[in-house]
């Protein structure tokens, strides 16, 4: 024991890492020196889960607020995670004061936090790096402040927040984000008798972001992907160079394109816009096109335009997308390990490859596999790595050519 604790402190603080929770909560009672190391490791990623452990969490932070620097907790917190609705302005406003090092705050349920706690974020936490938020009605005075303060932003999700201007863009210039996801059909202040002007000034706003890797917008009308893809086409520069994961999804199950009656050019389609978007990001590894509308015009430019890079690819709620299409596809992406494709009007018997895990079961509701002998009806949901790697191989054994042993009976002719 004497000789571990010789050991550098950095060494130290290191192998204290991958020791468990259980095990670091019993280190602080060996002795100050395993203290010193395991507490601030303890507080450094907190998960609170309900409103109980939210009070204590809480009381913790505020009580040792009083002494001495080096034994305040809070300056020790890097990740948060609140997952109760124990949080309101008021008692996220005395978490943020307490935790200046914070650099990651997620919030499951944010239904009361709002800009009067939000806006005071890169005051208190000026090193910010990530902000994830479910429900909450942060708008626009949080996000001048975020654009001024917080250079540091790098992780913005925005889920279900119905309050979004749609100037949040050009705020956020400045930030260096590299991960974005919202709701664009959200975005208020938008007027019908300007709405084109507004879509195309939003896409603009939208590609100035230049750093993003990650892109996942819901809500996405053809108007929207009209004014985008052009915008990014008549670029001289390669729009979002790094991108590498992009959503674009419609309206869940409605089938509705908002916006799309003040488009005075109906005939182009949503095909068009999004191979067009395709076109100038072909290094995309996971490409996520839920309910948009597309066909199998678009599976085919899929196909050509990202068969070296494609990992990952979602096009469920597509119901002009084809089985055939499909299989074409798989084997022009052969680095691809996933196709979700749930409500695609293709019946599972269209690929006899797809396991139960690919199934899902519409009596339980529960994924094929899990839900033990109630199974009764399912459906294709996804085709997994297994089944890709059966496509592949059954055309490859179609495709061998026999050994024809009639060659040498005519050579003993």
């Amino acid at each position: 024991m004497t000789k571990f604790l010789h050991l550098p402190a950095e060494i130290f603080a290191l192998i204290m890492d991958q020791v468990s929770t259980e095990d670091l909560l019993a280190c602080t009672l060996i002795n100050r020196s395993f203290y010193s190391v395991a507490n601030p490791i303890l507080w450094r990623s907190p998960r609170i889960r309900t409103d109980t452990t939210a009070h204590l969490f809480l009381q913790s932070i505020m009580a040792s607020s009083s002494s001495s620097p080096r034994k305040q907790v809070g300056r020790h917190i890097r990740h948060v995670f609140l997952h109760s609705r124990y949080w309101t302005d008021a008692t996220l406003l005395q978490l943020l004061e307490h935790a200046e090092g914070l650099e990651v705050l997620d919030i499951y349920s944010a239904s009361r936090v709002t800009d009067e706690s939000l806006v005071h974020l890169p005051r208190h936490c000026p090193r910010l790096q990530s902000l994830y938020l479910i429900a909450s009605r942060i708008s626009q005075p949080t996000f001048v402040a975020l654009g001024q303060h917080t250079k540091d932003l790098r992780r913005l999700n925005l889920l279900l927040c119905n309050h979004l201007s749609w100037r949040l863009f050009s705020t956020l210039v400045a930030c260096p984000l590299e991960e974005l996801a919202l709701s664009i059909d959200k975005l208020v202040d938008i007027h019908d008798d300007d709405i084109q002007v507004t879509t195309k000034r939003i896409a603009y706003d939208l590609i100035r972001l230049d750093r993003l890797k990650d892109l996942r917008l819901h809500g996405v009308s053809r108007l929207f992907m009209k004014e985008l893809s052009q915008l990014i086409a008549a670029t001289t520069e390669n729009s979002w160079p790094n991108l590498s994961k992009c959503s674009l999804a419609g309206y869940s199950g409605s089938g509705d394109d908002v916006g799309d009656d003040m488009d005075d050019d109906n005939s182009s389609s949503m095909d068009e816009h999004v191979i067009r978007f395709i076109e100038s990001h072909r290094g995309l590894t996971c490409l996520h096109l839920p309910d948009i509308g597309i066909t199998d015009t678009t599976l085919d430019a899929i196909g050509k335009l990202l068969s070296t890079s494609l990992l990952s690819l979602n096009v469920s709620y597509n119901d002009q997308v084809s089985a055939i299409t499909l299989r074409r596809l798989v084997h022009q992406c052969p680095l691809l390990t996933n196709v979700s494709i749930n409500y695609c009007k293709i019946d599972a018997s269209a690929f006899p490859e797809a396991g139960s895990k690919c199934m899902f079961n519409a009596r339980s509701g529960g994924l094929g596999g899990l839900g033990g002998r109630e199974q009764q009806t399912s459906r294709l949901w996804s085709l997994d790595q297994d089944a890709i790697n059966s496509i592949r191989n059954a055309t490859c054994i179609k495709r061998r050519p026999c050994n024809n042993n009639n060659d040498d009976d005519n050579d003993d002719d």
